[in-house]
């Protein structure tokens, strides 16, 4: 006689699965959030907090005189907190979906389950970078104690001039320079135009009504990207909407940030288990009750300041 199954006791065909899975990535992969460019990747091998230690030599070399002793210096020491944590997201397919739109429906939300993940970093990054928590050291990341967070400072070919000028002037432990440029200035959608304008200007012409008497000086744009100083590096712009979204804490449409290029210093990890970056998507056994099939996804990472002397922010 006839017998009915559920679709929780049936084994989806494998190339669905392998459909639903490549569908994932690609959502993944086409969501890439803008923390790409600035942020340091990690990995962990576990869902402990790990501690980054970031060794800063102490003094500078000195001069030896004949067979004179050369002197000992230190190391001086600065930690940053690292933890992964696992986030994950379910959605079912319909057995009538299956049945009329095979691969069609699972690549749709196949698709959509990876682009959920990967908005899920970046959400992350942003939540985390915006927040301004304390560094390891007990002062807030942001802070005029660390040389990185400057007031009155609306986004203007002077204010960029002074921040960037602050960025090239920061010091390590022992007060000497680290010589480490920025090389993204982030900022959100309202500061679009000025931001873009900025960098991309042929010529930055400043005008002064008020003043009495007319003053004279060169016109061009030194953060022109094509004509930027060498020896200090190129200034690329990454516009982001969290930055002005009031989902985010501090958000803001006028507060513009700068980062150091994440090969060359330390400014925010995003750190994965077992170096997997992309996500992994299984298909789930499903509620006997239910004639569907269910996919699970899910990524486990973490993201966390690394050091607050490559980033950089900017409040008007």
């Amino acid at each position: 006689g006839n017998r009915s199954v559920a679709a929780s006791t049936m084994a989806l065909p494998k190339i669905l699965t392998d459909t639903a899975t490549i569908s994932a990535l690609k959502g993944y992969q086409a969501a890439t959030g803008s923390w790409r460019p600035w942020c340091v990747v990690g990995r962990l091998d576990d869902f402990l907090t790990h501690r980054r230690a970031g060794a800063h030599v102490m003094g500078e070399p000195q001069k030896v005189v004949g067979a004179g002793q050369i002197e000992h210096t230190g190391l001086g020491e600065q930690y940053a907190d690292v933890k992964v944590d696992t986030y994950a997201q379910n959605i079912t397919v319909s057995r009538q979906d299956i049945r009329n739109d095979q691969a069609g429906a699972l690549t749709r939300l196949a698709q959509m389950l990876g682009a959920s993940l990967a908005t899920k970093i970046t959400n992350l990054v942003y939540s985390t970078f915006m927040a301004n928590g304390s560094f390891t050291d007990g002062t807030a990341t942001f802070h005029a104690n660390h040389n990185n967070l400057n007031t009155s400072a609306a986004l203007a070919s002077s204010a960029l001039t002074t921040a960037v000028a602050a960025f090239l002037n920061q010091t390590g432990l022992d007060g000497q320079p680290i010589s480490v440029s920025p090389r993204y200035l982030l900022a959100p959608p309202t500061l679009f135009n000025t931001a873009l304008g900025l960098l991309e200007a042929d010529r930055i012409i400043a005008t002064d009504h008020a003043a009495s008497a007319s003053t004279t000086g060169p016109d061009s744009n030194v953060f022109n990207r094509s004509q930027y100083v060498q020896s200090i590096g190129l200034l690329t712009p990454i516009v982001e909407p969290r930055l002005e979204n009031s989902n985010y804490t501090n958000s803001s449409t006028s507060t513009w940030y700068m980062a150091a290029d994440p090969n060359t210093a330390d400014t925010v990890e995003v750190s994965f288990l077992d170096g997997i970056e992309t996500p992994t998507v299984a298909e789930k056994e499903t509620d006997i009750n239910q004639l569907a099939f269910t996919f699970q996804g899910y990524i486990d990472v973490g993201v966390s300041y690394l050091d607050y002397r490559a980033i950089q922010k900017n409040t008007a």
